[in-house]
């Protein structure tokens, strides 16, 4: 589900790093949960 994609790409230390940024927060959380989608 999306909460839990949201959940695993909240451990990654760049994307905590880009948290100010609501744009690259936005960016970062597609592009990783497409890479969770296409990895699982």
């Amino acid at each position: 589900s999306p909460t839990t994609a949201r959940q695993l790409v909240k451990k990654h230390p760049y994307f905590i790093g880009l948290k100010w940024n609501k744009l690259e927060d936005t960016l970062m959380f597609y592009i990783d949960y497409k890479l969770f989608y296409l990895m699982r």
